[in-house]
Order: C-alpha cells, then sequence, then structure tokens
C-alpha cells in the first residue's frame, strides 16, 4: 500500500488511524505509562500535518502552527507508513535525518515503535 497524492483524509486513514489504535489499546495502555502532550506530526509527500492529542486519544488533521505543541516529528509519508508497519529502524532513521524530532517528539516516536502499529494496514 502506497501513499498518493496529497489527499489528507488518506494519510488519517493509513497512519494517523495506526497511532489512534495504539493510544486507545487497553494492552499498550496497561503495560506502559499514558503517554502525555500535544504533538504535531509534519508528512512531506504528501503534504499533511497530523495533530496527535495523547490526553484525548484523538489524532486529526491539524495545522503548522497548532498551539500547544510539546514536541514534532517530521518524516517523509512513506517512511511514516514503514513506521507502522515496523519496517524501519526508528533511531537508524533519525540518525540519517530520515525522520526529525524536536521538544518531546520522542514520545511519538514510541508510539511508531510499538509492534501493535505493524499489524494495521
Amino acid at each position: 500500500m502506497f501513499l498518493t497524492g496529497s489527499d489528507d483524509d488518506d494519510v488519517v486513514s493509513y497512519i494517523g488511524s495506526t497511532i489512534q489504535g495504539t493510544l486507545r489499546d487497553p494492552s499498550y495502555l496497561a503495560a506502559h505509562a499514558a503517554p502525555v502532550g500535544r504533538f504535531r506530526l509534519g508528512l512531506i509527500d504528501p503534504d499533511c500535518v497530523l495533530l496527535v492529542d495523547c490526553g484525548t486519544a484523538e489524532v486529526r488533521v491539524g495545522r503548522r502552527s497548532e498551539p500547544g505543541v510539546t514536541g514534532v516529528v517530521a518524516m517523509a509519508g512513506e517512511t511514516a507508513l514503514a513506521a507502522c508497519r515496523g519496517q524501519v529502524d526508528l533511531r537508524a532513521a533519525v540518525a540519517s535525518g530520515q525522520i526529525v524530532v524536536d521538544g518531546a517528539g520522542e514520545v511519538l516516536l514510541d508510539l511508531f515503535a510499538e509492534r501493535r502499529l505493524a499489524n494495521v494496514g
């Protein structure tokens, strides 16, 4: 499955729902401290910004200037999809510059590391 075009609904469907699913998964919540914060996930190709609100377990299309954001993660849409499937070494991708993390964005990156995401899509 490849992301094509710039349809924000596709991005929310393929990537946003996997993150939201983890935030709402009782087994994830039982095994981890509940993540805290509001994060901006900036995607390139398609050009889209997702707001991940850990407090409400909501993921929605956001804006580049979203107020109250505590961390940012930016990457190509294909990299995000591969990360959801467990096909990306996240630490190596950060080290190589494929993924950029700012502020408390490590919390959002940790959600991508969950194996549950690899079972979606």
